[in-house]
């Protein structure tokens, strides 16, 4: 199935959205902000070549690792060995 040109949201809207998701997480850290600039990323590098320029797609698709690689560093919550490492880096202070 053929997704229609009018059915894509505007390039210009999705940037925007990244650009308040970016700046959200630059001052919170939220994972859940993380998520969604990779996946907003993933979905502008695979807009129609006729609706989004190559450059911002490849821009998109070089950024789309950089926050791969953000998600992929940040702490989470289920993370024992996390949770180790913290308790012993307090430890120590102490």
């Amino acid at each position: 199935m053929r997704v229609e040109d009018d059915e894509w949201p505007d390039v210009h809207a999705l940037l925007g959205s990244l650009l308040r998701l970016m700046t959200g997480f630059a001052r919170i850290r939220c994972p859940r902000q993380a998520v969604l600039i990779e996946r907003q990323l993933n979905y502008l590098e695979h807009y129609p070549d006729h609706l989004a320029s190559p450059v911002l797609k490849a821009v998109a698709r070089r950024l789309r690792g950089e926050w791969q690689r953000v998600l992929f560093e940040m702490p989470r919550k289920d993370d024992p060995a996390q949770d180790a490492r913290i308790s012993q880096t307090q430890t120590s202070v102490h």
